[in-house]
């Protein structure tokens, strides 16, 4: 009787694992990405860079509308939405189990959960930019909630990932532009990568700042003890590496839109009127 117990236990041990270690079901994977917010997100990032990019246009020179509307078509065409997200949704494919995914759901699907993705779906539109902004020195004036904010920063790296963003772009754009005005020459980006250098300091400072303040507009209305309990979740393993390969999926899908776009500027810029 002994030996058939321990058989059976190995067998239930070696189920239990395989369980465990199932692969992420698509079912799962569409709920997690619909439920955290993801999908609603990514479809804001097109009107998200059309706006920064006409910003840095007109306030840096002399432009046309007809430059202007042909970029904005260029910034449309590079970042799709879909394409986004697959990249994202391949990341977490890759690195979730099933039981992870399930513990994630579970979160997702409770009323916190709930209140805290629709927080930030609403602060991802365009047009809640302009509010932010309006009330900057009123959040940034609570201390407690700003040294919370600066918790979230570190642990989901938003300050870092920003100023990648920010980097590859300027680069990916000085390099298009550099072969489309000498075709065949090798382009020289060393002097060029020297000064954002200099200036990184200073760039991520600003970033931290900007990365602070939306992050306590995101929360404005969620209580201090909620969002206590939303530190515990976003601290839990299966929480980090769900954002580290999400996080991970949005840096590759916009490295890919960002070449893309450059080039497109590239050719607007070198045409010839």
């Amino acid at each position: 009787m002994s030996k058939l117990v321990q058989t059976a236990t190995l067998l239930f041990t070696l189920l239990t694992c395989s369980i465990a270690a199932a692969e992420l079901s698509d079912d799962s994977l569409d709920a997690l990405m619909q439920l955290s917010g993801i999908n609603q997100q990514v479809t804001e990032i097109p009107g998200g860079v059309v706006a920064g990019m006409q910003q840095s246009m007109q306030q840096g020179g002399h432009i046309s509308q007809e430059q202007l509307d042909k970029i904005e078509q260029a910034i449309l065409k590079s970042f799709q939405p879909a394409a986004i997200s697959g990249t994202i949704a391949d990341e977490l494919k890759d690195a979730l189990s099933e039981a992870e995914a399930q513990q994630l759901l579970k979160w997702f699907r409770s009323d916190l959960g709930k209140k805290i993705t629709a927080a930030e779906e609403e602060a991802s539109s365009p047009a809640a930019y302009q509010e932010k902004l309006a009330h900057a020195e009123s959040l940034l004036s609570d201390e407690q909630r700003v040294q919370l904010a600066r918790r979230i920063d570190r642990l989901v790296n938003l300050t870092d990932m920003t100023l990648e963003f920010q980097k590859g772009t300027a680069i990916a754009v000085f390099n298009s532009l550099s072969r489309a005005m000498n075709p065949g020459q090798p382009v020289n980006s060393e002097a060029f990568e020297a000064k954002l250098a200099e200036n990184e300091a200073a760039m991520q400072q600003q970033i931290e700042q900007m990365v602070t303040l939306s992050i306590l507009y995101n929360y404005r209305n969620i209580s201090m003890d909620e969002m206590n309990k939303y530190m515990a979740f976003l601290e839990q393993p299966a929480t980090r590496k769900f954002n580290d390969n999400a996080i991970n999926g949005m840096k590759l899908a916009i490295h890919r839109s960002v070449n893309e776009m450059a080039d497109s500027m590239a050719m607007i810029f070198t045409a010839k009127k």
